[in-house]
């Protein structure tokens, strides 16, 4: 649907297309890609797909066990025992063998969530920053965003859909940042690192889950939140605030203008010039 590339998943946890010195990863969050929600409908009225992303890692599977093997013994023929002289008799012995079981394979398990439960997380970080809150993974793909609308980008070459990428979106924030530097600060994701970009304070944060069987969450999943700087203003008292601050330098410039009339004065007309 939509062209939406429904293999890359398997590819990049394979390392399938990476380059040599690249290691395919355990686990990653993949998407956006789309989901039916009426997979067995040939036809709807609306539109049928709505956007997901998908959480991939590698489970070893169970190891095989290869049960004892016993084998008879040979029996000698029976028409060269004499049965008067000797009685027919067999024995039998336990023989374990010393290969060892083939490698447990590994299997990969997809877990799919649809967008609108991370926008749900990226609307809840908005109330409380008065900003806007991206949820992207560690290359710098946009996953979710209480906006979806612009969140989606094109490939070139192919036309399918793809996530666009944070520094591909537009923003006033991304447009006054370097690709290079806006991509290692995502990746690293210091909680102390804050980009000041044109009244903007960007921070980066580690997105990890609740309990410890989610933790692993935060190696792919960050949380980007921008913040105008006049976003925690009052609405009465904010727009007096460049009024307040002319005031205030009011004092000050009158008193540079005079100080440096005085010296005028003092120094270039004569020092027996009259200083009102």
């Amino acid at each position: 649907p939509l062209r939406a590339d429904q293999a890359g998943w398997f590819r990049r946890s394979f390392g399938i297309g990476l380059a040599w010195y690249e290691e395919p990863p355990d686990s990653l969050w993949y998407g956006t890609t789309f989901l039916a929600d009426f997979p067995l409908e040939s036809d709807c009225e609306d539109l049928c797909w709505s956007p997901a992303v998908s959480f991939v890692a590698k489970v070893p599977a169970a190891p095989r066990h290869t049960d004892a093997l016993v084998l008879p013994d040979a029996v000698e023929s029976a028409d060269l025992i004499d049965d008067e002289d000797a009685a027919t008799s067999t024995s039998t012995s336990t023989t374990t063998s010393t290969t060892r079981p083939p490698a447990a394979p590994t299997v990969l398990v997809r877990a799919a969530v649809e967008s609108a439960e991370l926008q749900g997380v990226a609307a809840a970080a908005e109330g409380v920053s008065r900003g806007e809150v991206l949820v992207c993974n560690s290359v710098g793909y946009v996953l979710a965003g209480s906006d979806m609308g612009d969140l989606f980008g094109i490939n070139a070459e192919t036309g399918a859909m793809r996530p666009a990428l944070l520094w591909e979106l537009p923003r006033p924030w991304v447009s006054a940042s370097d690709q290079a530097e806006m991509e290692r600060f995502v990746r690293l994701a210091r909680e102390e690192k804050v980009l000041f970009l044109w009244g903007w304070r960007v921070t980066a944060h580690i997105l990890r889950g609740a309990g410890n069987d989610t933790q692993s969450l935060g190696d792919s999943l960050r949380l980007v939140i921008a913040i105008r700087g006049d976003a925690f203003f009052d609405t009465v008292m904010g727009q007096l605030l460049l009024c307040s601050l002319a005031v205030c330098a009011i004092p000050a410039g009158l008193l540079f203008l005079l100080a440096t009339w005085a010296a005028y004065l003092k120094i270039c007309v004569g020092g027996d010039a009259e200083i009102i």
